[in-house]
């Protein structure tokens, strides 16, 4: 494990694009600029393993009071095998690096690998999970996609995404949202940072759709390599909703076959409509580096669950 050189870093959204998971926004080099204005300090490093083969992996770092450093490591790295896994954890135990701990999110599957395989790596299954449980992958070249959403009266289309349509599809989600969701969403303008951030580095498009002429409904999506991922999306209920759902990301994996995409990652609920089941992931593990200062981060984080 070493820190990106010159070179490196000028091309690091093709070496993120190039990791075994086929990379993911939030290790771009944009990302990590976004997050720096928010208070963390990135830190670009390359995973040496065996066989010749690299891993590139964006490291946020945060200074906490008393605890000392919190190395996280959005989405990544972008390891999807358990060997590789094991390799990288120990880089990064060998390296140190000055973290009280460090949390992983390697994006890899828990089917056959047992939680107790991971613990002897010498991480522990972190007390909160940041990002997704579970993915779900279509490669777009196995389907058809016939426009049926005009029949039911709606539309989609991909839109600019300036800043009077994110704050459209702030609203649509807030519009959208259940009681135990509005009190998850986070203010206007976390996301608006995030979404911008995206779409400056060609990695996010925002698509709304129209029910007899009237916005229903918005999707943000994330755009990495030859994947595609469904990042936010917000549906009112002025439109039915039986199939619009459905109809509308189709209508989104036509946009992207079309521009070269291969793969397209669905909400999970959607799943059953192509006999498909979700990918389950290992999710987010620690890496305890000082063993006392992580027990206080986890009894502090008990009693404000909320966290970072």
């Amino acid at each position: 494990m070493r820190l990106a050189t010159e070179s490196e870093m000028s091309r690091w959204d093709g070496l993120i694009a190039a990791n075994p998971d086929g990379g993911r926004p939030e290790q771009s080099r944009a990302w990590g600029e976004l997050k720096e204005r928010l208070g963390w300090q990135p830190k670009h490093y390359v995973y040496e393993l065996i066989g010749g083969k690299t891993v590139a992996a964006l490291w946020l770092v945060k200074k906490l009071p008393l605890l000392g450093e919190y190395w996280y490591c959005p989405g990544g790295p972008g390891v999807v095998s358990f060997g590789d896994l094991r390799q990288v954890a120990e880089q990064t135990k060998s390296v140190g690096l000055g973290a009280a701990w460090m949390r992983f999110e390697a994006p890899m599957s828990a089917v056959g690998v047992p939680e107790n395989d991971l613990a002897n790596l010498g991480i522990v299954k972190a007390n909160k999970e940041l990002t997704v449980s579970s993915e779900l992958f279509l490669n777009l070249s196995e389907y058809d996609f016939p426009d049926k959403a005009a029949r039911l009266g709606l539309s989609v289309e991909a839109v600019a995404g300036d800043d009077g349509d994110l704050v459209a599809m702030y609203e649509l989600m807030r519009a959208a949202a259940t009681a135990d969701e509005s009190n998850k969403l986070r203010p206007l303008d976390y996301y608006l940072e995030g979404w911008k951030q995206m779409i400056a580095g060609g990695h996010g498009r925002l698509f709304f759709a129209r029910y007899q002429g009237e916005r229903v409904g918005g999707v943000f999506v994330s755009i990495f390599g030859r994947r595609a991922r469904c990042h936010e999306t917000a549906l009112t209920d002025q439109v039915p909703k039986k199939r619009a759902d459905l109809l509308i990301h189709c209508e989104i994996m036509r946009w992207l076959q079309s521009r070269g995409v291969a793969e397209y990652s669905l909400p999970p609920e959607l799943a059953a409509d192509f006999g498909l089941a979700p990918t389950l992931l290992i999710g987010t593990w620690d890496l305890p580096v000082a063993g006392f200062k992580y027990k206080l981060w986890r009894i502090w984080t008990q009693i404000n669950p909320r966290g970072l």
